[in-house]
């Protein structure tokens, strides 16, 4: 009876262990013209989320920003050194989802041309994910 209350307990704890080592977050990055570019342009990806450890939080911002900016130059053809790109990164999907509204409109109202809907499509798989496999 004891192994068995013992085998349990240490499932359960190895289980709370694993189950707070990640944490889901939600995120969206834009890719903005530089002022060596003489149109005002924004580029907005879909939040995207992914569960990751919390070592992991800065370094997936980075990739973030790095594979929509990749996926941006590829399809608009641009110019690497005209363009700078950022990212947000929310554990609530309300929270990131008004911050990116939020984003759009102070972008526009500063008169650039923001694009936010796109017909190529951008599936993130995060670094964490893809270094399990």
């Amino acid at each position: 009876m004891k192994k068995n209350l013992f085998i349990a307990m240490a499932i359960l704890f190895t289980y709370t262990i694993n189950a707070q080592d990640t944490e889901k977050r939600y995120n969206f990055a834009y890719t903005i013209s530089d002022s060596c570019n003489d149109s005002k342009v924004v580029y907005f990806s879909p939040i995207v989320s992914c569960t990751v450890p919390h070592l992991w939080f800065d370094n997936e911002e980075s990739q973030l920003k790095r594979k929509w900016q990749k996926k941006v130059f590829a399809n608009y053809k641009l110019k690497t050194y005209c363009f700078y790109k950022e990212a947000w990164v929310w554990k609530s999907y309300g929270k990131v989802d008004e911050q990116r509204d939020k984003t759009i409109a102070e972008f526009r109202n500063r008169g650039y041309k923001v694009y936010a809907n796109y017909t190529f499509g951008f599936h993130y798989v995060s670094a964490y994910e893809e270094s399990k496999n």
